[in-house]
């Protein structure tokens, strides 16, 4: 088991290695195509998405990794009633989330963003990728959870972030637009994590099954849940408050 996990740490350095190497190149030759300022609109809409992603998942890639493989092993009824619930709860709270976005990006752009031009479409754009990024998460956690740590590597990083550099590169010959950058992530992101789904519902878990008889979470799975979403929102007013008091 200690191999096991060594090898897969060793897998996780690669892929986090691999991907700031070729993210920080694009990241350079983006900036100097489109601008600091374009750079910088994309930023602030990337770091609403990031609070909102972090927000809505409730902890649910942490509960994953906690429960799930001792579900996998005892009770797949348990694990399939966690999953379904999971699913279901993403599909709401995100299909709300995008309509609020929809609606209020325009509102945003007026009397909070102040000082951004034009940025309500960046917005809403960037806002689409918090649906994809929960469920990215939950099937990271699910990998995590079978200690399939490789794949994730290979499929979501050794695949994923040089298709997304290709396309930038190629794209961004012909045009200055941040726009088509975010374009590319959303069209790069959805594909991998539908590969990502279909490849462990065949090998690892049978996710979609139905099942006749849905059961309540179990309290403890819902309170370690919450615990971790008020861990975040308490470290996130902490440094807000740090940073405007400095």
């Amino acid at each position: 088991m200690l191999k096991l996990i060594l090898r897969q740490a060793n897998w996780g350095i690669l892929g986090s290695a691999f991907g700031f190497l070729i993210g920080f190149l694009v990241k350079i030759y983006l900036i100097n195509i489109v601008g600091v300022d374009l750079w910088g609109k994309y930023v602030s809409a990337q770091t609403f998405a990031s609070f909102f992603d972090t927000l809505l998942s409730l902890g649910i890639p942490w509960v994953i990794i906690k429960y799930l493989p001792n579900y996998f092993d005892d009770n797949i009824t348990k694990a399939r009633n966690l999953l379904h619930k999971i699913i279901r709860y993403i599909i709401l709270v995100t299909v709300f989330f995008l309509l609020l976005s929809w609606f209020f990006s325009p509102i945003l752009d007026t009397y909070v963003y102040l000082k951004i031009d034009d940025f309500s479409l960046i917005l809403f754009l960037v806002s689409i990728n918090v649906p994809i990024s929960i469920f990215t998460s939950v099937i990271i956690s699910l990998y995590r959870s079978v200690f399939k740590i490789k794949e994730i590597v290979i499929y979501n990083t050794l695949f994923s972030v040089p298709i997304r550099a290709v396309l930038t590169f190629l794209i961004f010959q012909y045009t200055s637009n941040i726009v088509y950058f975010i374009l590319i992530e959303l069209f790069v992101s959805t594909v991998i994590l539908i590969f990502l789904f279909y490849i462990f519902n065949k090998n690892e878990f049978s996710i979609f099954s139905t099942i006749e008889n849905q059961t309540n979470l179990d309290k403890n799975v819902v309170l370690y849940g919450k615990k971790n979403v008020y861990k975040f929102i308490n470290f996130f007013f902490f440094c807000s408050v740090s940073f405007f008091n400095y």
